[in-house]
């Protein structure tokens, strides 16, 4: 564990205490439990006590103030560019900061530049708000747009939102919800006087809380229940949230005292809320814009029935229970909530599965460790959960003379935008200062989810990654990534080939499409295996500027190590890579293996990775190391021995000949170093496989 206390900053809210909104409750419950788990919170506040002094602490937690905008509609970009201003002076204070809108661009930008780690809770799609100008919008959208291209850690509350921004941004997001509140318990007594001074009956009303903004609908769900003439029935609707009197407010006021409408003031009072919705028939939730909307869940907690806006935020969170609405048919759907049965059991059971602060809590403290948020809820939702989360990978590199390389390897790994996965960093022995650099290097990330090993003799290649397949699959890993340390591998490329092994059945082994390293020059797009007992790569040396060549997701023969994701269970059946191969030709037997004992294996051209060809062995594309030319000889023996019956050998073996004659003749033409070298290597080889002498050269 470690002994370091973090300090965490929570921005882009009105601060604490919680008086405002969703944002505010979810960074007072959050941030109660990470106090307690021993995390350092400083929560941003806006200094709205212009003449009075500011308390600087609450509950444990240490408030900052920032100054904001007299004008409410640049209020929230005024405070975020100081509070970006003030994480950017104090950077060394902070160890991680939680934004939360991403309206707060200038701000998040700023904490970049300040290069602290972060996370942004994105909210929900703000530019679909009717209130908004197309100005705002437009600032909303490209905030949004920019977010996902510059921060890797987003949080979505909704998986809805999450799809959207994959789909949209291209932009994998952690889902962690709100969670539910706590019941009030409210004396009887008192319930039947705050209903007396509202002038209702119990279950004899309709009720809505909400701002008075055009995407929440309370206009148009009172002109609908006017038009239901449930009034004559002696039914209500209870709308509460009159505060400014735009002309959107004050059209929703006109309607008050008419039709069974009543209009009352915004009220912050917890219990008077809390006992309007327990005494409430049905609960009219049109928030019609946003994720999982605190309003709804509180709904869900108190209420005996729900009434909620079509859409798919309201049937992620509400399930198989309440009922949904349109606005064109509204008048005649009110008719039709009047037989609703009472659901308050099952949204309470629900709420309870699904939407839990302390699991909330977790969730984030995990972000601040760099770990997957891996939101969980109680036992009763955790099933749920584990069918939805992405599998545990275990993501292997093997380093060999290499730090450089497989630093920025690294680098780019961490910024993919799949968050389920450990990572497993092999140093293979190296005689250089390699396995040091690394270290140091991945001790400086202060993560829990990468893990260094260091091994005391060089084992090659298939032996370096089995130390880390068994170290993954002991910790849990589902599947297994092989990706070659001298590769750079786009953002996406992980999360296509998970879901390509999850989408076909019986799969046990997917590969990326892979370029020559800063080119779109092919260098592997699937691979067979010939008659002749050789593999090929398909598309090899192939200008693939669109990216249109060998885009189909197919069945091959062959994958190559450089980026191999392997099926756990399939390990298990067929056994690990062969280390009699050493380096070269251990990836072909395997996924030879892993066909003759019925697992498929495909080609995933989604997944994109870049590769600096022949960095292990220190070698330019255009000439060879002797290693190479060893390796190739000696294990295409190798590899008919252990794939082939002895009946099935001949014509491969032929493959081999050609194979020698094709390195002389390549020899003599081609300018390369070291000629009379590879040349007896080559001879070693041949001698090599027929002594059965495996290992390294």
């Amino acid at each position: 564990m470690n002994d370091h206390v973090k300090s965490v900053a929570f921005c882009g809210t009105r601060g604490l205490p919680a008086n405002y909104g969703g944002f505010e409750t979810a960074v007072d419950q959050i941030t109660k439990e990470l106090v307690d788990n021993n995390i350092d919170c400083h929560v941003f506040c806006r200094d709205n006590n212009k003449n009075e002094a500011n308390p600087q602490t609450h509950e444990g937690r240490k408030l900052v103030y920032i100054q904001g905008s007299s004008s409410r509609k640049l209020d929230t970009f005024v405070s975020s560019y100081n509070t970006g201003i003030h994480l950017l002076r104090n950077r060394k204070k902070y160890d991680f900061v939680f934004w939360f809108n991403n309206a707060n661009l200038p701000g998040i930008l700023l904490t970049l530049i300040a290069g602290i780690p972060m996370a942004v809770n994105t909210d929900g799609l703000e530019w679909r708000r009717g209130k908004w100008s197309w100005p705002f919008k437009l600032y909303y959208f490209l905030s949004s747009l920019i977010i996902s291209l510059f921060c890797r850690t987003l949080v979505s509350d909704s998986i809805s939102i999450q799809q959207y921004y994959k789909k949209v941004f291209m932009k994998k997001t952690h889902f962690i919800p709100y969670g539910a509140p706590e019941p009030r318990n409210i004396p009887p007594e008192k319930k039947d006087r705050i209903l007396q001074q509202f002038g209702v009956e119990p279950n004899k009303y309709f009720l809505q809380i909400t701002r008075f903004e055009p995407d929440n609908l309370p206009y148009e769900i009172a002109v609908s229940f006017g038009q239901s003439e449930l009034w004559k029935k002696g039914y209500k609707l209870v709308i509460i949230g009159f505060k400014d009197e735009t002309p959107y407010a004050m059209q929703i006021k006109s309607l008050s005292g008419s039709s069974g409408v009543e209009i009352f003031p915004a009220n912050y009072d917890q219990d008077v809320l809390a006992a309007l919705r327990e005494g409430a028939y049905c609960y009219m939730h049109g928030n019609s814009v946003g994720g999982t909307n605190p309003a709804l869940l509180e709904a869900m907690q108190t209420c005996k029935r729900i009434f909620a806006i079509e859409g798919p935020f309201s049937s992620e969170v509400l399930g198989d229970y309440g009922k949904q609405f349109t606005i064109d048919k509204l008048a005649a759907q009110f008719h039709e909530s009047i037989s609703l049965e009472n659901q308050s059991d099952g949204m309470k059971q629900r709420l309870k599965a699904r939407y839990n602060w302390d699991a909330v809590a977790a969730s984030y403290y995990n972000l601040v460790y760099s770990r997957p948020a891996d939101y969980r809820g109680t036992i009763e939702g955790e099933a749920e959960a584990k069918a939805n989360a992405e599998p545990l990978v275990g993501v292997i590199l093997v380093n060999f003379n290499g730090a450089d390389d497989t630093i920025e390897c690294i680098t780019s790994l961490m910024k993919m935008n799949y968050f389920n996965m450990n990572l497993y960093v092999v140093d293979n022995c190296s005689y250089n200062d390699s396995g040091l650099q690394l270290k140091q290097f991945i001790d400086k990330q202060d993560s829990s989810s990468i893990k260094f090993i260091q091994l005391e003799r060089n084992v090659g290649f298939s032996g370096g990654n089995n130390v880390a397949i068994r170290q993954a699959m002991a910790d849990g890993a589902e599947l297994l990534w092989l990706i070659n340390n001298d590769t750079i591998v786009d953002r996406d490329a992980l999360s296509y080939l998970v879901e390509t092994m999850k989408e076909n059945p019986g799969t046990g082994i997917v590969g990326s499409k892979i370029y020559f390293y800063g080119t779109k020059r092919i260098w592997f797009a699937g691979g067979a295996i010939n008659k002749l007992g050789m593999s090929s790569h398909s598309g090899y040396n192939k200008e693939d500027l669109q990216g249109e060549l060998y885009s189909e997701v197919k069945e091959v023969g062959y994958i190559t190590g450089c980026s191999l994701l392997a099926n756990k269970k399939m390990i298990e059946q067929i056994g690990v890579l062969d280390e009699d191969f050493f380096l070269y030709y251990e990836d072909t037997e395997f996924c030879r293996r892993a066909i003759r004992y019925g697992w498929k294996v495909f080609y995933e051209p989604r997944s994109i990775v870049w590769h600096k060809v022949s960095a292990s062995t220190k070698s330019s594309f255009n000439d060879h190391s002797p290693a190479l030319d060893y390796y190739d000889i000696r294990n295409s023996i190798f590899f008919i021995r252990k794939c082939y019956s002895p009946v099935n050998r001949l014509i491969p073996y032929v493959g081999v000949c050609i194979k020698f004659l094709k390195k002389h003749v390549r020899l003599v033409v081609r300018p390369e170093s070291k000629k009379l070298e590879k040349l007896k290597i080559i001879y070693r080889g041949l001698n090599d496989a027929i002594v059965n002498k495996h290992g390294s050269l």
